[in-house]
């Protein structure tokens, strides 16, 4: 949200990952307990299935509502309103689309569709099957590309809680 040239707004950011987590874990428990203790670090690979921004900004005579790919950078679902919006009209749509394409495209505001975390955490396992888990995964990858890495800067970070149940037979800590 912010204040840009007389326009006013907002933006919100929709990201969908497939996270394949490749851990390593060390447990430590008690002799003939049903209950473990256990350390575990690895890296997260993260595939971007989508990300999206749905933006919109308004001025006192303009109001633009439009979706913007993160990946392959394309503006669509461009909708204008207000008086000058309606001035606009539907024969000016294109051109003024194609305008604020040219400039997202000169600013690089793209992102990368593939990531990779350092994962940390320490978990609990009792009752030879529930489980609880806490740990912090790193970005190490700027997740922006093109022009706009070169100023800013994008890493995601995650703090996570987890409860679980295992399924099947297991016996003592083993």
């Amino acid at each position: 949200s912010g204040d840009i040239s007389g326009f006013n707004g907002t933006e919100q950011q929709v990201d969908h990952w497939v996270n394949i987590p490749v851990n390593f874990k060390y447990e430590f428990g008690f002799r003939n307990s049903k209950s473990v203790f256990y350390l575990y670090a690895g890296p997260v690979f993260s595939f971007g299935a989508g990300s999206v921004t749905d933006m919109f900004m308004t001025s006192d005579e303009l109001t633009i509502k439009a979706m913007y790919d993160n990946y392959s950078g394309a503006l669509t679902d461009v909708a204008f309103g207000g008086t000058l919006g309606q001035q606009i009209g539907i024969s000016g749509t294109s051109a003024m689309q194609q305008y604020l394409q040219s400039e997202l495209d000169k600013a690089g505001y793209r992102q990368r569709s593939f990531d990779l975390r350092l994962d940390v955490g320490i978990g609990f396992r009792f009752w030879n099957h529930f489980e609880i888990r806490a740990g912090f995964a790193k970005g190490l990858i700027n997740r922006y590309k093109d022009a706009y890495s070169e100023t800013y800067d994008m890493f995601t970070n995650q703090y996570y809680l987890g409860i679980g149940y295992r399924f099947g037979k297991r016996s003592g800590g083993e």
